[in-house]
Formats: structure tokens, sequence, C-alpha cells
């Protein structure tokens, strides 16, 4: 395709409208497969942005679910009532932390 190109370049030189139909010709081609590349590119970002978002639903629905077969698993302690009613600064702390273990392995299994 440069050879061609080339050839075009050099017979449009001498002013023939042959070799300036053969350079728009191969414009056009080159236009053509750059808009193909784009969109394919767009289609690829627009794959990876619905990959994310559902991965990120499942990970949060995930994580949910751990928190509350945490919460069931202790029937003595109500943990929601224990950080929100009675304002217990350390099962607060615990409870972070043990959501962001949670979501660091749910990552790591995601990806």
């Amino acid at each position: 395709m440069a050879f061609a190109f080339l050839a075009a370049m050099e017979t449009n030189r001498h002013g023939t409208a042959a070799g300036q139909a053969i350079i728009n010709k191969l414009l056009t081609k080159i236009n053509c497969q750059q808009n193909k590349l784009s969109i394919k590119i767009i289609n690829m970002q627009t794959q990876y942005l619905i990959n994310s978002i559902l991965y990120a639903v499942v990970g949060i629905i995930i994580l949910v679910a751990v928190f509350v077969i945490a919460e069931k698993t202790t029937p003595k302690h109500n943990l929601w009532k224990e950080i929100v009613e009675n304002k217990n600064t350390a099962l607060a702390i615990v409870a972070g932390c043990f959501m962001l273990a949670m979501a660091i392995i749910i990552a790591s299994a995601i990806h």
C-alpha cells in the first residue's frame, strides 16, 4: 500500500488526473481503516466499562452477604446495634477492618 501511494505521488507530480485519483482512493481507504479501528477501540472500552461495573456490583453484593453472615453468626451480639446505638468505636474499627479484608479478598478473586 505504501508503494502504491508513493507511485501515485510520483505520477501526480507530473500533473496527471489518474495519479490524483489513485491518491484520493488510497487516502479514502486509509481513512476507512482508521474509522474501523476507532470503532473497535470504542467498543472495547465500552466492554471494559460494562465489565468493571458488573464486577463492582458483584463484589458489593458478596461483601454485603459476608457482612450479613458475620452478623448472623454472632447471635449474642448485634453488631449493627452495638456500632450505631451503643457507639462502640472499637467494634466499628474491627468491623471496618473485616470489611476491608473481605473487599481485598473479593477483588483479588475477581481479577
